[in-house]
C-alpha cells in the first residue's frame, strides 16, 4: 500500500524536485512521439523555473511513493486576462489510480481563486482512464477533442516538396499575395504592416477556429498583442524561438493570413507547429497550404537534422486535416477537452 506525498513544486523548489518533475513531464508529453524530438527533462526544469507569467500562473504538485520517487503530477494553470476567468487541469500517472487522482485535484482546487469561473480538463484517454471514469460518472461531457500529427519530413527526396513549394508560392504571388519569414519580435518592426495589423489577424483566427461544443471566449486583439507579450521572453528564458510566414495582400500591404512554428536546440530533429490560419476574406487562394508548404522547403534547405513535424488540430478541422494528411501527416492518440463550473467542482471534491 502506498503512503502519498503530495508537494507543491514552484519555481524556487530545489533543483532535484524539479528535475524529478521534468522527468514525468517529459513521459506525459512524449505519447506517441518518437523520443528524439520530445523535450527533455532539462527543458521542462527551465519552463518549470519559467512558470510565472504575467497573465497567468501554473501550480505544480507532484505526488510520490512511500520512497519517495515521484509516480505523477497535476498542473493548474489560471488565464487572468480572459473576460471569463478560467483554470486548466492536467495530469499524469505512472500508475494510474482514482484515489492518487482525486487527492491530487483536491489540492489543486484548494488554490483555484474565487474568480474562476470554469475549469478545463485536457484527457489523453489511454493514459487517463480513471478521469475519463470520473468525468463520466458526474455525466460530464467532452466538448472539444484534438488530433495531434507527426510528419517525417523528405529529405531523401527533397526536390519534389521544393518544387511544389515554388509551384504553389508562384500560384499565390499572381493572385496578388507575397510571404514573408519574421523570427521573434521582429514581427514588431515589418515594414510591410504594423504589429497591430499582424495581431488583428491572429484575433480573427482565433476567434474563428473550430470550438466544436465548447463554450471559450473571443479573444481580443489587446488579449493577442499581452499573449505576444508573454513569449518574447522565450528565446532568453526557455531558450526556443518562433518563427512566422507571414502572407501579405500585395495591393494593400495588410497581412492576411499566418502560420508559426517553435523551434529548440533541445530538440533539433523536430520541430513544433502552432497555428495556421487565414482570415475569411482570402480564403480560397490555397494559402495555408502555400505557408506550410514554404516551411517545409525551408526546413529541407536550411535544417537538414530536422526530421519530424509536430502538430494538432481539432477533429472539426476538416479543411487544415485535410492539408496535413496531403502533406503526410500521421495521427497520434486523441486527446479530450471537458469544461465543469469551478462551483460544481469545488462541491464534487468536498
Amino acid at each position: 500500500m502506498y503512503i502519498m506525498y503530495i508537494e507543491n513544486i514552484t519555481a524556487k523548489s530545489p533543483e532535484e524536485n524539479l528535475l524529478k518533475l521534468g522527468k514525468i513531464l517529459y513521459l506525459h508529453e512524449s505519447n506517441g512521439l518518437p523520443p528524439e524530438v520530445c523535450l527533455p527533462p532539462e527543458w521542462w526544469v527551465n519552463r518549470i523555473k519559467f512558470m510565472k507569467y504575467q497573465h497567468s500562473d501554473t501550480i505544480y504538485y507532484t505526488i510520490s511513493a512511500e520512497n519517495r520517487s515521484v509516480i505523477g503530477f497535476m498542473s493548474l494553470r489560471t488565464h487572468k486576462f480572459r473576460d471569463t476567468h478560467r483554470a486548466g487541469i492536467e495530469y499524469y500517472l505512472l500508475e494510474p489510480r482514482q484515489e492518487y487522482f482525486i487527492q491530487l485535484l483536491r489540492n489543486s482546487i484548494s488554490e483555484l481563486p474565487d474568480t474562476v469561473q470554469d475549469v478545463e480538463f485536457w484527457v489523453h484517454q489511454s493514459q487517463q482512464q480513471d478521469l475519463v471514469n470520473w468525468l463520466a460518472a458526474i455525466n460530464l461531457q467532452c466538448s472539444y477533442t484534438e488530433i495531434p500529427t507527426v510528419l517525417k519530413l523528405h529529405h531523401d527526396e527533397p526536390e519534389a516538396i521544393m518544387e511544389e513549394a515554388d509551384h504553389l508560392k508562384m500560384q499565390a504571388e499572381q493572385r496578388g499575395f507575397r510571404f514573408q519569414f519574421y523570427l521573434n519580435n521582429e514581427i514588431k518592426h515589418s515594414d510591410l504592416f504594423t504589429f497591430d495589423d499582424y495581431c488583428e489577424v491572429v484575433a480573427q483566427v482565433w476567434n474563428d477556429m473550430p470550438r466544436e461544443d465548447s463554450n471559450w471566449d473571443d479573444e481580443s486583439v489587446d488579449g493577442v498583442r499581452r499573449y505576444y507579450e508573454d513569449i518574447e521572453t522565450f528565446p532568453a528564458k526557455l531558450q526556443t524561438n518562433l518563427l512566422r510566414i507571414v502572407a501579405v495582400h500585395t495591393e494593400t500591404g495588410k497581412p492576411v493570413g499566418y502560420s508559426e512554428v517553435w523551434l529548440s536546440p533541445f530538440i533539433p530533429e523536430g520541430i513544433r507547429h502552432g497555428d495556421t490560419g487565414v482570415i475569411p476574406e482570402f480564403r480560397g487562394n490555397k494559402l495555408g497550404m502555400t505557408m506550410k508548404m514554404i516551411l517545409y522547403k525551408k526546413f529541407l534547405r536550411d535544417n537538414p537534422q530536422t526530421r519530424y513535424w509536430i502538430t494538432a488540430n481539432a477533429e472539426s478541422n476538416t479543411h487544415m486535416k485535410a492539408i496535413n494528411t496531403k502533406m503526410g501527416h500521421q495521427d497520434l492518440e486523441k486527446y479530450y477537452n471537458y469544461v465543469v463550473k469551478a462551483d460544481e467542482l469545488r462541491i464534487l471534491v468536498a
